[in-house]
């Protein structure tokens, strides 16, 4: 009988990526973090605007989302509930604009997101996250 090599990649069930949505009215900041992502291997879509982001999450289902806490076209609100309509639970990630105060970190804790993320760096706020996926616990980042 001949020998045949088992292929046994083909046979081993390749774990799924991650989908990640990255919402934020800062392209540079936007394509920075989807690079870092990417590079990690996460599949990421981009939402440039809060309407932009309400449509990716009505057509597509994420594990991770990076939501900023402000955009001109949508309220931060209808955004919110968008998202705990989905299946599943996503990780939630705020990105904090710098000029918020505490007021609006407690808001958007309450509101029940897993990270929030003040923006400085790109780099940086990819760690934060990073960090906060690998840990799965609540937690508030400040970089």
């Amino acid at each position: 009988m001949p020998f045949v090599a088992e292929d046994r990649e083909s046979e081993e069930i390749m774990p799924t990526k991650k989908r990640v949505l990255i919402a934020d009215t800062d392209n540079d900041l936007v394509t920075r973090l989807a690079f870092f992502f990417e590079d990690k291997g996460y599949v990421t879509t981009t939402a440039w605007n809060g309407q932009e982001a309400l449509m990716q999450l009505r057509s597509q289902q994420f594990e991770v989302i990076l939501l900023s806490d402000y955009f001109a076209d949508a309220k931060c609100e209808e955004i919110w509930r968008a998202i705990h309509r989905l299946p599943g639970k996503p990780t939630l990630v705020v990105l904090e604009r710098l000029h918020s105060g505490p007021v609006m970190v407690n808001k958007l804790s309450d509101m029940s997101g897993d990270c929030v993320v003040r923006e400085r760096s790109a780099y940086l706020i990819f760690e934060s996250v990073h960090e906060c996926l690998t840990s799965r616990r609540e937690m508030s980042v400040q970089v």
